[in-house]
């Protein structure tokens, strides 16, 4: 879950040829979150998918940043490959290497879901997940990542 001072889970940062994301969050759990919601909010419009269907996944990485990739390129694979859009994540469990989560959505239908922007790959170029100072909004640290999008 976003802190409720921060407005958005996510924001679109300029960049020459792709699409990049900048996303907060009170935790760790909260940037895999908010990083897959803006990654199928991208690619379709996520107020029009519904959590119908729960799937399991899992995706592991030799760090927190290798992670994220991994976690959104497994993401992407699943919608790529099962045509499925999902708009609801829940991380059940979360270490420096490996990640689990229940996912929520539904198969795409062409007329209900329109399909904004087609993503080819998550990318390495301009990663970052770090640990902010305390905002004078939230009163403690909260998290900060930054992701490429190839498109």
């Amino acid at each position: 879950m976003v802190h409720k001072n921060l407005q958005k889970k996510y924001k679109i940062i300029d960049h020459i040829a792709d699409i990049g994301i900048k996303v907060q969050g009170n935790s760790l759990k909260d940037i895999y979150e908010n990083s897959a919601y803006a990654l199928f909010d991208i690619i379709s419009d996520i107020k029009s998918i519904q959590p119908l269907n729960r799937r399991k996944i899992i995706a592991t990485g030799e760090n927190k940043e290798y992670l994220l990739v991994s976690w959104l390129s497994e993401l992407l694979y699943i919608f790529d490959t099962k045509k499925m859009l999902f708009s609801k994540f829940e991380i059940k469990n979360l270490t420096k290497s490996n990640i689990s989560a229940d996912i929520f959505g539904e198969p795409y239908v062409k007329g209900k879901h329109i399909l904004k922007c087609e993503i080819k790959a998550i990318t390495y170029h301009q990663l970052e997940i770090k640990q902010s100072k305390a905002k004078k909004v939230l009163l403690k640290p909260f998290w900060e990542a930054q992701v490429i999008f190839d498109v």
